[in-house]
């Protein structure tokens, strides 16, 4: 089951990398930006990756592979920084989607996870780090040949058969959720949002708003970066229900930018700045952001504050952070066993993608009371009861929600 939890980490890590696309500058600069975003990213997946399997939560088959599928996307990632810059593109305007997905097979681990378990804080990544990566990607991407080859087709035939068996079966909201996640990690926008949409329209509260967002950034993509009347209502719901979320306060502040409200965008990106963690590997574009919005209306950018409110958001985070902090006290950790779970396989990917909807709510209910189990072991995890709570909540459980959520606020009282 741990395996399952750090698959879905990693997952988080690579679907929030996708969240900062430049939409107002020009192209040139933006893949500069991107690039060297992606870069960060990756940076710490690999940190975050080392790790999980220092603490025993990979096994050092899992990181390995996990490790090489990064070190080839970085590589990606350079050549193709170094193929724009050699063309000199100069079209504004233009998006160009972040290279940020882990790999082909992780789409398809995202076959056993339905809801989303964190945000990761990202670091810097110095030039010389990353000529570094990118030798060791070269060296590893020599060896992986025909496995990438048969993780793409296998990515193929996945997303066909899923998307055929939610035409038989449309009463699946989470089915759609993960085929607009596929496809938006594809670059296939439109199909995106016609997924997230299938989604959207099958789901209420909280659940709603949430795939709200990722409808909203769908449409935003395939309208090449613009920002319609729609998407704009889909990132301030979500944003109510999910006030530190970064996406939406960016699209948002985008869209003033775009709409000629510069002075009010300059504020939106210094208020994200505020909420966000301070090592967070976004905070340099952003700052890029406040500073650019900032001469564009010649005002010093220092005496820009964040509004009350966002202080005190970011006051209530920092005190949640604080106390989902691991206790100095180190626990000694469960001898494993043979029926223990090393996270999900080839075969088990495979059947969740033939599985009925009933039955892939069963595993997820199952992944759950896995979860809840482990909590009444250890019943001082914070971030634990938080993760439940979350999912408690997607599944539309109100009154468990509710008991993980007196838990959280008990616990962050002591």
């Amino acid at each position: 089951m741990t395996g399952v939890w750090i698959a879905a980490a990693v997952m988080t890590a690579a679907s929030l990398g996708m969240l900062l696309w430049p939409l107002i500058r020009k192209r040139a600069e933006t893949n500069a930006q991107r690039a060297d975003y992606d870069l960060n990213v990756f940076k710490d997946q690999l940190a975050e990756v080392d790790r999980d399997e220092d603490r025993g939560l990979l096994s050092a088959d899992q990181a390995t592979a996990v490790r090489t599928e990064i070190q080839r996307r970085i590589l990606d990632v350079a050549d193709r920084a170094k193929t724009d810059i050699d063309s000199g593109a100069q079209k504004t305007g233009g998006v160009g989607p972040v290279a940020i997905v882990i790999g082909g097979f992780m789409p398809l681990v995202a076959v056993l996870l339905y809801f989303d378990m964190g945000s990761p804080t990202l670091r810097g990544f110095p030039a010389a780090e990353r000529q570094g990566q990118t030798q060791s990607a070269a060296a590893d991407q020599a060896r992986m040949g025909h496995r990438e080859q048969g993780q793409a087709g296998d990515m193929a035939t996945m997303l066909a058969r899923l998307a055929e068996r939610l035409k038989a079966n449309p009463e699946d909201p989470g089915g759609w959720t993960l085929l607009g996640r596929s496809y938006l990690s594809e670059d296939r926008y439109q199909e995106a949002a016609n997924a997230y949409r299938e989604a959207h329209n099958r789901l209420e509260g909280p659940a709603k708003d949430e795939v709200g967002i990722d409808l909203a950034e769908a449409l935003t993509m395939v309208n090449d970066g613009q920002i319609s009347m729609q998407a704009s209502m889909l990132f301030k719901k979500g944003l109510a229900a999910r006030p530190y979320h970064p996406k939406p306060r960016f699209y948002l502040a985008n869209m003033r930018a775009q709409m000629g409200d510069v002075k009010g965008a300059l504020q939106d990106f210094v208020d994200m700045k505020a909420l966000g963690p301070p090592d967070a590997g976004w905070i340099p574009i952003v700052e890029k952001m406040i500073a650019e919005t900032a001469a564009d209306v010649d005002v010093d950018p220092s005496v820009v504050t964040p509004t009350p409110e966002i202080l005190q958001l970011a006051k209530a985070r920092e005190s949640e952070q604080q106390a989902a902090a691991p206790t100095p006290t180190p626990t000694p950790a469960p001898a494993p066993t043979a029926s223990a779970p090393r996270g999900p396989t080839r075969e088990q990917m495979q059947q969740a993608a033939d599985m009925t909807p009933e039955e892939r709510m069963d595993m997820i209910r199952s992944m759950i009371a896995g979860l809840a189990q482990r909590l009444e072991e250890n019943p001082d995890d914070l971030g634990g009861w938080t993760r439940l709570a979350r999912a408690y909540r997607v599944l539309g459980e109100t009154a468990k929600a509710e008991e993980a959520e007196a838990k959280i606020k008990a616990l962050q009282g002591n």
